[in-house]
């Protein structure tokens, strides 16, 4: 993908790194399935909806590579009791490992897409935060 973007010609719209993973976020309040989505959040702005679509806090806050920032889903902060600036845990397989890692993040913003895939399920994360996986 890296190698696509430095062909001449090619725009971010063309080719959107993504890496995506099955675990469990969980708070004080709860836990719930989620996929794990990795996105670099500079290039993805200009053609998802999910930074367009933000009800509470920010896209990433102030700076898109904070690896502990999170934007979710507007399902998974009710189920979840979380608001912008709440801490909590994503669980995951680590890359390369039989292991469930574990990382804690902060949430940066919550959207709201009205599609229910992304609405009641995704937690976005910084492409290289996901690519590393949770940490043990």
């Amino acid at each position: 993908i890296e190698a696509a973007l430095r062909t001449p010609g090619a725009t971010a719209p063309m080719v959107m790194p993504r890496v995506f993973a099955s675990g469990l976020a969980s708070s004080a309040d709860g836990s719930s399935g989620v996929s794990l989505i990795g996105i670099d959040p500079v290039r993805e702005a200009p053609v998802s909806a999910v930074d367009d679509h933000i009800v509470a806090g920010t896209y990433f806050g102030a700076s898109t590579t904070t690896t502990t920032a999170a934007v979710v889903g507007y399902g998974v902060a009710r189920k979840l009791a979380l608001t912008p600036g709440a801490k909590f845990v994503v669980m995951a397989q680590g890359p390369g490992t039989e292991d469930i890692q574990s990382l804690l993040v902060r949430v940066a913003g919550i959207t709201r897409t009205d599609v229910d895939d992304i609405d009641q399920a995704a937690v976005f994360l910084p492409l290289a935060t996901v690519r590393a996986g949770p940490h043990a």
